[in-house]
């Protein structure tokens, strides 16, 4: 934990520079998962720690505006979930760097060293821009072309019915795949 507020101090506002590090070369334990926080203020400096930070912020308030926009049940559970995920997870880990909370052994998502936790974080990333896609899918109907051999059958009339609009790569490629 000394060695975790050692970097901050030695970092400054402008830090070290990228990779002019001296906590990582032994002093600083884990310092590719649970304090590359602490790395990170002392090599990019208070700038480094609130871009970070921003960018985690950026994250939280696409989930929150997915929330927000979607009008099924579904969507804005999964929106809220993955949003406090890699939200939390964050607070958690920049909190154990600054010695807010004792060790928890929670990596940092997106930036932290390891490879199953990052397609975790990537897949649920994912998710999330799936579900920001359109604005209202609950109400939103998906239009095939009329030689589809696949149509679905239209979903019931209601009162409010969006078409949307079909992309223009999907559909070459499903032209070229059936006219092969």
């Amino acid at each position: 934990m000394i060695q975790s507020l050692l970097s901050f101090a030695s970092g400054g506002w402008t830090g070290r520079g990228l990779g002019n590090g001296i906590q990582k070369l032994g002093y600083l334990p884990e310092d590719t998962t649970d304090f590359i926080f602490a790395v990170i203020c002392e090599e990019l400096g208070i700038f480094g720690a609130m871009m970070t930070i921003a960018l985690y912020l950026g994250i939280l308030y696409c989930a929150w505006q997915t929330v927000k926009m979607k009008g099924d049940q579904f969507g804005k559970l999964l929106a809220f979930g993955v949003g406090s995920m890699v939200t939390l997870q964050a607070i958690i880990n920049i909190a154990v760097a600054t010695v807010s909370v004792p060790t928890k052994g929670l990596s940092l998502p997106l930036v932290s060293a390891g490879g199953s936790g990052l397609l975790i974080t990537c897949a649920a990333l994912g998710l999330l821009r799936s579900a920001s896609r359109f604005k209202n899918k609950a109400d939103a109907v998906v239009t095939a072309p009329e030689d589809d051999p696949f149509k679905i059958a239209p979903p019931p009339a209601s009162n409010r019915r969006v078409e949307l609009e079909p992309h223009v790569v999907t559909d070459d490629l499903w032209r070229k795949f059936t006219a092969a």
